[in-house]
């Protein structure tokens, strides 16, 4: 008996090319349904600042975001609460 274990050079080829194309056009979306996107990363600069309904707007939305949060991380640090004034210099 003759077993051959890859298939024919040309199947193989063509193959290994369609799955690189598949991967490089669509890894985003793939990723997305494998590996869910997990995390989010909020600050001050992310709600504008000028617009004073823009800002009312985005900040009732962090409602909706936050209910879909499992955990809620909070970062703070005392000299950075002492030195915030150099951010609006």
């Amino acid at each position: 008996y003759h077993y051959e274990v890859l298939p024919p050079p040309r199947w193989a080829i063509s193959i290994g090319y369609l799955t690189f194309a598949i991967f490089l056009f669509f890894w985003q979306n793939i990723r997305d349904i494998i590996l869910r996107p997990r995390l989010a990363f909020l600050d001050k600069f992310t709600i504008p600042q000028e617009d004073e309904e823009l800002k009312e707007r985005c900040i009732l939305g962090l409602a909706g975001f936050l209910t879909c949060s499992r955990q809620f991380l909070i970062l703070w640090s005392e000299p950075y609460i002492d030195r915030i004034w150099c951010i609006y210099e």
